[in-house]
């Protein structure tokens, strides 16, 4: 967002977390701590009813299935727009207003798994090109990873910086070749899932591993200067005869305006030593980890988690800030729990606060709104919520954390909606007024919903019109809500 470091700049001061002030969605969920809030005057209880699918709007059809979260930008004395990339390596401009496509640019064949002893994961898409949501720097460029297929080594990870003024050009420099620079990046075992983060005139990439956790992959943050893309990075989990711990959940890298924040995946072999897996780790800006226990945090059990494939990366970590004690770091693990985290991270076995939250698994991001008196973490899982209220329906997977002091976490309320998968964002009125919740029914009945922030009555539930795709997240801009479908883009008005 064009207001990123005065908002981090609050949080540093205060611990609070307010809600995104620009029009632009200039990142994955609004800002770069990842709070999925938006601020959208005029939606509020007595409209958010009234929301219907904009006349006259028609996307695309766009080629390839939109995973990543769409992006709005406005040139400078231009008209908004919407961008969008797909799983065949597409990026397109689409008018803010119609849907039309402005441009289009194809960044070459994606990854399909051929000549390579890892394919993308069949449950998901394939081919897999761009998936990690991108990043646009206020000025006009726009930054991204596209998995290519080549006809040698299998697949090829390029990281592109594309001018948005001049028609997605790429950029002179660009695009920057991981497995070039770094001997130990092998492109065919590497996945970018996560979304990529600008902070202090860096880009930051994520990875983890393909299908099944295929061969010797690490997880990977590649930070590379903006003004001198050949100046590159590298942090990565594992050493000596381990490997895995992937950073794959669709939050990326999260920044604080001073460091990086990654959660990492099981690792492999690591003869009960503890080597960068299951964890929640900072990284300095030049992706120095110190492994001091302050800059860390692993569950005691980690060691069984890695065993049942339980990953703390199955979401990017969010800042859970609480007015009048701290800001804490939440993670949500495959196994079903969420831990928060306080800023001395406290190494394997550190002081966290657990929630029990599902016998499934989460495979999500959350969405955070702070209040005067409480923060209210929203999480979408696959599987019944435990702990909801009485009434509750048994099948309920969306539910509000309530986090106090402490930090002590209820769950508020519980809701079912149908699909475990759409990511959700947070909206509200001026000054924080009437906080609604949207989440998108991805890969079942492929509704958007709207539910109101303090009971969890909805609102309202809409045809996106097409096959919403996993993980997808929602973006409110320009008075409207876009959300991703396989083929296009959506547009929501009230």
């Amino acid at each position: 967002m064009r207001h990123v470091p005065i908002l981090l700049a609050i949080l540093a001061a205060s611990g609070f977390a307010g809600p995104a002030l620009a029009t632009d969605v200039l990142t994955y969920h609004a800002d770069a701590a990842r709070s999925g809030h938006y601020n959208v005057p005029g939606l509020n209880y007595a409209t958010a009813p009234g929301l219907h699918a904009t006349p006259g709007y028609a996307s695309g059809p766009l080629s390839g299935d939109v995973y990543a979260q769409p992006l709005y930008w406005t040139p400078p004395g231009g008209a908004p727009e919407v961008i969008a990339a797909t799983m065949l390596n597409n990026v397109y401009a689409l008018d803010a207003s119609s849907g039309a496509i402005l441009w289009q640019q194809s960044l070459g064949p994606a990854f399909t798994g051929a000549n390579s002893p890892c394919v993308p994961d069949p449950h998901f898409s394939n081919p897999e090109g761009v998936y990690g949501t991108p990043t646009i720097d206020p000025a006009g460029t726009l930054y991204l990873d596209a998995a290519r297929q080549t006809p040698g080594n299998g697949a090829q990870h390029e990281i592109y910086a594309l001018d948005l003024l001049n028609r997605g050009a790429t950029i002179s420099g660009w695009p920057v070749d991981p497995g070039a620079n770094l001997p130990a990046f092998t492109d065919n075992i590497q996945a970018q899932h996560g979304a990529l983060l600008l902070q202090g005139g860096r880009l930051y990439a994520p990875y983890g591993a393909l299908e099944g956790d295929c061969g010797n992959f690490r997880g990977w943050v590649i930070g590379i200067e903006q003004k001198s893309p050949s100046q590159i990075a590298s942090f990565a989990t594992s050493r000596f005869f381990a490997h895995g711990g992937g950073i794959w959940g669709p939050g990326g890298v999260v920044g604080d305006g001073k460091s990086e924040y990654v959660a990492s995946g099981n690792t492999v072999n690591t003869f009960t030593f503890w080597n960068g897996g299951e964890a929640l780790m900072r990284l300095d800006a030049g992706l120095g980890f110190s492994r001091n226990s302050q800059d860390y945090f692993a569950p005691s059990d980690w060691f069984a988690l890695d065993n049942a494939d339980q990953d703390l990366a199955a979401s990017a970590p969010v800042f859970v800030p609480v007015r009048g004690d701290a800001k804490y770091l939440m993670a949500l693990g495959k196994g079903g729990r969420a831990y928060f985290v306080g800023a001395n991270m406290g190494g394997v076995g550190g002081k966290a606060t657990t929630v029990d939250l599902t016998a499934g698994v989460v495979h999500n991001a959350a969405a955070v709104f702070v209040a005067p008196d409480a923060t209210t973490v929203v999480v979408n899982a696959r599987s019944p919520i435990k702990g909801c209220p009485a009434g509750s329906n048994p099948l309920a997977s969306l539910a509000a954390l309530r986090v106090t002091p402490g930090p002590k976490v209820v769950v508020a309320w519980c809701a079912y909606v149908s699909g475990g998968y759409g990511v959700p964002i947070i909206t509200s009125d001026a000054g924080g007024a009437d906080p609604i919740v949207w989440v998108a029914g991805a890969e079942h009945d492929d509704k958007l919903r709207g539910l109101r922030l303090d009971t969890g009555a909805q609102l309202v539930a809409l045809p996106v019109g097409g096959v919403v795709p996993p993980t997808q997240a929602a973006i409110a801009a320009g008075g409207r809500i876009y959300v991703g479908f396989n083929g296009g883009v959506a547009s929501f008005s009230w």
